[in-house]
């Protein structure tokens, strides 16, 4: 990984992330909150001492190195540094996925089944958003995460708009096509009636 993947990863420069490395810099606590919430790791494991040779080894963990880690973890400022990775990771994902939506709609929009599909996924994750996550998301941005959530969010909500309009025209497309083919027009309406519960109407 290169230090500009980790710092894309964390959010901390990768100036900053060099030195520490190099130990040419200790880290804040907010730092060190950014870089466990980047790995996924405890700020323990980041806190952790070298390994002394098998003879010269202590095993007890030091109390400077516990106060340290106590006081941490207390801090109003670690618990922002990880409020604030939670949003910036979940918005990460919603943005993603918006992404991946435009992307398919773009490469699908004559395929009746691909975009039933995709309409139907589409839905089933702005439910599921709208249930479960979108309320604790919003607890933890700041006002600046606030702002880029509801772009988001409303990029998404222009997605699904037009994966719907694609939806209807895809379906209008196969009924002409159809027209004058009671088979045709029969398999149409099987495969509406298929889907008829997972996406719109």
């Amino acid at each position: 990984m290169t230090l500009r993947d980790a710092e894309q990863l964390t959010g901390v420069d990768k100036d900053t992330l060099s030195k520490i490395e190099r130990g040419r810099r200790h880290p804040h606590d907010v730092t060190l909150a950014k870089i466990a919430q980047g790995y996924d790791v405890p700020v323990e494991e980041l806190l952790e001492e070298p390994v002394a040779p098998l003879g010269e080894a202590s095993f007890a963990p030091s109390e400077e190195r516990e106060a340290r880690m106590r006081a941490l973890r207390e801090s109003q400022a670690y618990k922002d540094a990880i409020r604030s990775g939670f949003a910036d990771r979940n918005i990460a994902g919603l943005y993603h996925f918006a992404e991946k939506v435009e992307f398919d709609l773009a490469r699908d929009a004559d395929d009746l089944k691909a975009i039933s599909l995709l309409e139907a996924a589409l839905i089933s994750y702005l439910r599921s958003y709208e249930k479960y996550e979108r309320h604790s998301l919003k607890a933890r941005c700041t006002p600046a995460q606030l702002a880029t959530l509801e772009d988001v969010e409303e990029r998404l909500l222009k997605a699904r708009d037009a994966v719907h309009a694609a939806f209807r025209a895809c379906i209008d497309r196969e009924r002409q096509a159809a027209e004058g083919d009671p088979a045709k027009m029969g398999e149409i309406d099987a495969f509406l009636a298929s889907i008829g519960s997972k996406v719109g109407s």
